[in-house]
């Protein structure tokens, strides 16, 4: 659990550790323990990414025969 909240979707990894054979079943065992992860994990990107200066608007070139 403590690694799908590090990592949301990092189900292949879980799947190895206690054996599953199938990614559904482990899907099925971990699936709700991730969402406040993924959801904390998303809001700090969006943070992120509004922090950045946003790129310059470029304007598009006219066309040549206008």
């Amino acid at each position: 659990m403590l690694q799908l909240e590090a990592e949301p979707g990092s189900y292949d990894l879980m799947r190895r550790a206690p054996g599953h054979r199938s990614i559904e079943t482990t899907a099925r065992a971990y699936a709700s323990t991730e969402t406040v992860a993924a959801i904390g994990h998303y809001d700090k990107t969006v943070e992120r990414l509004r922090r950045q200066p946003s790129p310059s608007r470029t304007q598009c070139p006219r066309d040549p025969q206008e």
